[in-house]
């Protein structure tokens, strides 16, 4: 038995820990990115959760919000250029998984220097702004890795981007910022999760560690993600976004398989929602 674990990301759970996020906020920076979509966050009032708790935490804070779905590298060069127009030293993601991945890049497009797609080719890169993520579905599970996904324009090459830096220093999961997920979106969501899982502990990568939180995740999954699709309550969330959480970590330890492989081009050329692209 030989391997290797590590994650550097302090995770708090729970409900209304959001509210939280300016205390830990003040602790990496004084001024604030936050990255999110164009309209969802500000309809449930999660984004005025998020500030809210910033500004009195004395943090100042700019919003960027052209996050589009299954985001392209040219997208965090330009999101890059305005964290150092703007002079921020914290980035904050906040949404799916497309949020929190453009965040990543966004924090590390900020710290180095060319466009993006030249590090997703293997150009060394160094640090990246400190990272704190929030997220508001449950199937990603971006909150607790170190990927990035994104597509290339010029080649519509869609891969995960890997790099240390990019761990969030701070991940709150709270799982009332979820409650308004409609079904659809909670069952590709947690579709998502569920492969995540799966195919990470499927990995020939894998380990006793990683199979164990796997395992856990599957469990969640199948025990939650139909009530919380169909009859949704408190327990049913919860479960779900701990479950989107755990089957995050081995994703990011080990990695998945085919499945993920075979998806990425429907949603790189197609604009498919990943979790729906999955099962198919």
């Amino acid at each position: 038995m030989d391997f290797s674990f590590y994650m550097p990301t302090r995770i708090l759970f729970g409900r209304g820990k959001a509210k939280e996020i300016g205390l830990h906020a003040k602790e990496l920076g004084k001024k604030a990115l936050v990255v999110t979509g164009k309209s969802s966050a500000k309809k449930t009032g999660n984004l005025e959760k998020i500030t809210k708790s910033l500004e009195e935490h004395g943090i100042e804070w700019v919003l960027y919000d052209r996050v589009r779905y299954n985001p392209f590298t040219t997208d965090i060069d330009e999101g890059g250029a305005f964290a150092k127009e703007e002079g921020v030293d914290l980035v904050i993601g906040l949404g799916g998984g497309t949020a929190m991945d453009t965040a990543k890049g966004v924090a590390f497009a900020a710290r180095n220097e060319g466009p993006m797609a030249d590090y997703m080719e293997g150009k060394a890169g160094g640090s990246a702004l400190p990272l704190i993520l929030v997220p508001t579905t449950a199937g990603t599970g971006s909150e607790v890795n170190n990927i990035s996904v994104m597509t290339n324009p010029s080649t519509m090459a869609k891969r995960g981007f890997r790099h240390p830096s990019i761990f969030p220093r701070v991940s709150i999961v709270d799982p009332e910022l979820m409650d308004s997920m409609p079904p659809k979106v909670t069952a590709s969501t947690g579709i998502d999760a569920f492969f995540h899982a799966l195919e990470s502990y499927l990995n020939v990568k894998s380990n006793a560690l990683s199979e164990a939180i796997s395992l856990k995740a599957i469990e969640l999954i199948s025990e939650s993600l139909r009530k919380a699709v169909h009859q949704p309550d408190e327990e049913s969330r919860d479960r779900m976004a701990m479950a989107s959480t755990l089957a995050g970590i081995p994703l990011g330890q080990v990695g998945v398989c085919a499945l993920h492989a075979l998806e990425h081009p429907m949603s790189s050329y197609f604009d498919v929602h990943h979790g729906e692209g999955l099962p198919l």
